[in-house]
C-alpha cells in the first residue's frame, strides 16, 4: 500500500523493524542443526504410527465393550421393557 506522497521503495519505520525482526529469524533459522530437523521427523513418524495403532485398539476396545453391553441385556431370564 502507498500513499500518494511516499514512493514505493520508501518503508514506513514500522515496516522497517518488521524486515529487521525477519531478517534476524531468518539468521536464528539458518543456525539450526540438521540433527533437530531428523529427530523431529523421526518422532512424528514415530508418533503418527502410535496414533494409527492406539486408534486401532481403542476402536477394538469399543466394539468389546458394546458386544458386552448387548450380551448383558440379552441374558436369558431378564426382562425386556
Amino acid at each position: 500500500m502507498t500513499d500518494a506522497g511516499r514512493s514505493r521503495e520508501e518503508l514506513t519505520p514500522a515496516e522497517k523493524r518488521l524486515v529487521g525482526l525477519l531478517l534476524l529469524l531468518q539468521a536464528e533459522t539458518r543456525r539450526l542443526d540438521a540433527s533437530l530437523t531428523s529427530s523431529v521427523m523421526r518422532r512424528v513418524r514415530l508418533q503418527f504410527a502410535a496414533r494409527g495403532l492406539l486408534h486401532a485398539i481403542g476402536s477394538i476396545a469399543g466394539a468389546v465393550a458394546d458386544a458386552l453391553a448387548i450380551l448383558v441385556r440379552a441374558k436369558p431370564g431378564s426382562t425386556r421393557r
